[in-house]
């Protein structure tokens, strides 16, 4: 029983910690996005 509860404690942090980093990856990727968005209207 012990040990379940274990697992599913672990498998809960990995997928928290999955999300956190799709979560960056995608704000990183859109911070990018609004660079070049920034840069366009300068050449304007």
């Amino acid at each position: 029983m012990k040990n379940s509860k274990k697992k599913k404690k672990n498998a809960k942090k990995q997928k928290m910690r999955n999300q956190e980093k799709t979560y960056h990856a995608r704000s990183f990727k859109t911070k990018i996005l609004e660079c070049q968005v920034d840069n366009d209207v300068e050449n304007f």
